[in-house]
């Protein structure tokens, strides 16, 4: 490999290649591999390779049709990442008990592990959810004839609240359910109205006026429907309102 120092414009004119998008100066190095490359290029070169030592690739991508580009650390820099990485597998050989020979039977053990226990929390979150709900049916109140559940319940996001709402709609047999939770310190709201009923009493119709009170907005189905606020603080107030809404909703012939 040669190297030499000229003007660009002389260096074109000798045939080196000018890798697109670069930008060059008036003086530049020419590096020529015998008859094979001759190029212009302002960054590091060695001789050989024993100059750059270790050798680490980070990554590689591609920045045009045909052309690659990688990312590496030489030396050094390359020594200490690795020293790190080893630094960071003994770690997780010694919190799992394990070694390289079995390593990824532990890891795959665990997962299936994690994997199984969500499954049960799954399941006693369910439990739970039914004696809830069954706690709110106990309450329930005519109005217009027709029975109407509604309370405030715990839950971690809507995918949960609406499967609550699932069950309620089945025990109510014929009825309408409103739960209300806070979830990510917003108001949530689903409202189910079983089959029966839904035509003349559609969920959305409800939902809509309810969640005026907690200054959102939402709908959906006429057996099910969700809405959204942002005032947590009257929550209570929704509560106390549900019973005067659903009364002026059932009043509609």
């Amino acid at each position: 490999m040669k190297t030499k120092v000229t003007n660009i414009e002389k260096a074109k004119e000798d045939g080196a290649i000018a890798l697109f998008g670069e930008k060059y100066s008036n003086e530049v190095r020419v590096v020529s591999i015998g008859d094979t490359s001759k190029e212009l290029c302002g960054g590091a070169h060695v001789f050989n390779t024993g100059q750059i030592g270790f050798f680490k690739i980070l990554s590689e991508s591609s920045i045009a049709s045909g052309v690659r580009r990688i990312e590496a650390i030489t030396g050094s820099t390359a020594d200490n990442y690795i020293r790190k990485q080893i630094h960071t597998l003994n770690n997780i050989y010694s919190l799992l008990s394990a070694n390289k020979d079995n390593i990824f039977e532990k890891i795959e053990k665990l997962l299936q592990e994690n994997k199984s226990y969500k499954q049960e929390i799954e399941k006693l979150k369910a439990v739970c959810s039914t004696d809830v709900i069954d706690d709110l049916m106990n309450n329930s109140i005519l109005i217009n004839s027709v029975k109407c559940v509604f309370g405030v319940v715990k839950v971690d996001d809507s995918n949960t609240l609406r499967s609550m709402g699932d069950t309620l709609k089945e025990k109510l047999k014929s009825g309408i359910g409103i739960l209300v939770s806070e979830i990510d310190n917003k108001v949530t709201i689903i409202t189910v109205v079983t089959s029966d009923l839904c035509k003349k009493y559609p969920a959305g119709g409800i939902v809509s006026q309810l969640v005026l009170i907690v200054d959102g907005k939402g709908g959906g189905r006429e057996d099910m429907a969700m809405a959204g606020g942002k005032s947590v603080d009257k929550i209570n107030n929704l509560i106390t309102e549900i019973p005067f809404i659903l009364e002026k909703c059932l009043s509609v012939e």
